[in-house]
């Protein structure tokens, strides 16, 4: 009976170190300025380091997802027709976590772009303030 319940545990404690990843992901929502959801809006994301692009659309609720990714940074595309181009130029995805990135785009030609940059607050680390 001991040996059953060793053998339970050397095989759970097995499985879990099999499903650790060092992958990450994004997921996020395209909406337009009033909330609604713009479906079928065309999601790029390029692996700043290497180029790499992968493309999705927005499903019927303007959601979409991209997943396994390397921890690297990342930058995101959106066009949707009758919407100006959003850019997130910069998106760091870290090991085992699901950034996320939502979008709200304006009205207007897709020839336009709108370009959000994302950029961490600096905390001092003489004090808990950001800078």
């Amino acid at each position: 009976m001991k040996s059953i319940s060793m053998l339970a545990v050397v095989l759970f404690c097995s499985t879990l170190a099999f499903a650790q990843t060092n992958k990450g992901g994004i997921s996020g929502t395209v909406t337009d300025q009033n909330g609604a959801a713009i479906p079928n809006a065309t999601v790029t994301l390029t692996n700043l380091g290497t180029n790499k692009a992968l493309t999705v659309t927005t499903s019927s609720s303007g959601t979409f997802s991209f997943s396994p990714l390397d921890p690297v940074t990342y930058q995101i595309v959106v066009e949707a027709t009758g919407f100006k181009k959003a850019i997130l130029e910069k998106l760091k995805v870290d090991t085992a976590l699901i950034s996320t990135a939502n979008f709200s785009l304006e009205t207007g030609a897709v020839a336009e772009t709108v370009t959000v940059s994302s950029e961490a607050n600096l905390i001092p680390s003489g004090s808990g303030t950001t800078a």
